[in-house]
């Protein structure tokens, strides 16, 4: 049962150390087994009480590091900004041309906004002709999420967006 639910992690775990043993087997010899998962947003899964849920335990330390000067005069360029990303996993270059279109036609309808785009590929230049977006490959979207200047937070509601936010 484990087995299947960590298939993926094996898989992943796999390229970096081929050597590793089985996760199935890893889990069977640990005492306790630490998850970065919160039980109450997260898909029903099977457990035990050897596995102990941490979901946010990532996130506590990143709250009150101030934004860098950068960040900071995006973050005063509008009355309000919003940030749109879609996580570390749905990459946003991957989703259809008409979702990032009707994406961009939105923020068009909005020039007293700022928009901040976490966006993969910057030789994209997905802001090119849109003047309130800016588009990054990376953002501090933990600080940017705690710093009051920011409205609106659009994202995917993955784990990490959820535990951020």
């Amino acid at each position: 049962m484990i087995g299947t639910v960590y298939s993926d992690i094996e898989g992943v775990l796999r390229e970096r150390l081929p050597d590793l043993p089985p996760v199935p087997e890893i889990l069977a010899s640990n005492s306790l087994v630490f998850l970065n998962s919160e039980p109450l947003v997260d898909f029903p899964r099977p457990s035990s009480a050897r596995v102990i849920d941490i979901g946010g335990i990532t996130v506590a330390g990143e709250r009150n590091k101030p934004i860098n000067e950068t960040w900071s005069s995006i973050l005063d360029l509008r009355p309000k900004t919003i940030l749109i990303s879609f996580g570390s996993m749905a990459k946003a270059f991957t989703m259809p041309a008409e979702y990032k279109q009707t994406i961009l036609s939105t923020i068009n309808k909005f020039p007293d906004v700022t928009f901040i785009w976490k966006y993969e590929r910057p030789e994209d230049n997905i802001s090119a002709g849109v003047p309130n977006l800016i588009g990054s490959a990376w953002v501090p979207q933990n600080n940017l999420l705690h710093d009051a200047r920011l409205t609106a937070f659009i994202t995917h509601c993955g784990q990490g967006s959820t535990a951020e936010s």
